[in-house]
């Protein structure tokens, strides 16, 4: 039989070791960092040095888990299913936060704009216009001199309909008044094949996987959409120097589940401003082609917005659906 005295100390003991669990610091055990796409791409490249270097201030082991499928939509939908606890985050994008739930026929297994709760920006990728190098246009004006003199005639590679190659492309046309077409492939990489073998024209591309390209001289650049050149190739003009409203960076950020606690959210915010000023981690994302934004919750959230209605309206107006 439990005595009486066992049974009322077992009482007095539940709250406080509820408290005490309440009141776990965070973190306080490893950490999973969701990635959507494969190993080895730009963003699975992202993850892991943020993982590395923001392990050691967060004083715990931080696992990049590469869950892929349906554009990222997977590893997304594993994230926001998760218990809001912040031990479970995913690497958010511009075509995800932004583009994707605006794109006309493209299906989404989760509303990203409400299941996702948005923590901080963390890098920029440097949107690259190359062309084969044995192209006959040496610069941008002569692009799209070539352009107009031969409308509907030169193409433009992407990773696929309503990805950032494809609306820089877009956005490209419209602010130069050409015509051009769009050839989707399966990813970037077989775009950057065929416009290395002479089978598509050109890219708006992601600095990160063009540089070895570049750099055996197969592919030529000839501007940054960035607001900025890449340290890598300072000698690349700016795509907004011919045209002035062209600026497109595509930017990957971090974001866990709806409802985490407010102390949670404070750690995360205070850990990644950390990071910001982490000098090793910023030549190592130099070295990638990344560009570091990282930076507050709100600043994020108000590039997001800031996204949410340019791309959303280039959608529209160009009529882009999902293939």
């Amino acid at each position: 039989m439990i005595s009486r005295r066992l049974v009322t100390t077992g009482l007095l003991a539940a709250p406080l070791i509820g408290r005490a669990r309440a009141a776990e610091r965070f973190p306080s055990r490893s950490i999973r960092f969701v990635c959507g796409y494969l190993p080895g791409g730009t963003t699975d490249i992202i993850c892991r040095i943020v993982a590395e270097r923001l392990g050691p201030i967060m004083g715990q082991n931080i696992v990049v888990e590469n869950r892929t499928g349906a554009s990222g939509l997977i590893g997304a939908e594993a994230v926001a299913r998760s218990a809001p606890d912040g031990y479970t985050v995913f690497q958010n994008s511009l075509a995800m936060q932004t583009i994707m739930p605006q794109l006309p026929g493209q299906v989404m297994t989760i509303d990203t704009t409400k299941e996702l709760f948005p923590l901080a920006n963390l890098g920029g990728v440097y949107n690259t216009l190359v062309v084969s190098s044995k192209a006959p246009f040496k610069d941008v004006p002569a692009l799209i001199a070539h352009a107009k003199k031969h409308p509907g005639q030169l193409t433009f590679g992407s990773a696929g309909i309503g990805t950032t190659h494809h609306l820089a492309g877009e956005l490209f046309m419209h602010l130069a008044g050409v015509e051009m077409l769009h050839v989707p492939y399966r990813g970037g990489p077989a775009a950057i094949l065929d416009i290395t073998g002479g089978r598509c024209d050109m890219m708006f591309g992601n600095l990160p996987e063009l540089i070895g390209f570049i750099r055996e001289g197969a592919l030529k650049p000839l501007a940054f959409g960035s607001m900025r050149a890449s340290p890598l190739f300072p000698d690349v003009p700016l795509m907004s120097s011919y045209l002035p409203e062209f600026q497109f960076s595509n930017w990957f950020g971090m974001a866990g589940p709806q409802g985490m606690p407010p102390e949670v959210v404070s750690a995360w915010s205070k850990a990644l401003l950390a990071l910001a000023k982490d000098e090793e981690l910023d030549r190592r994302f130099t070295e990638s082609g990344i560009e570091n934004l990282i930076g507050t919750r709100e600043a994020f959230q108000a590039t997001i917005r800031k996204d949410w209605e340019r791309w959303g309206e280039l959608i529209r107006n160009a009529k882009i659906q999902a293939g």
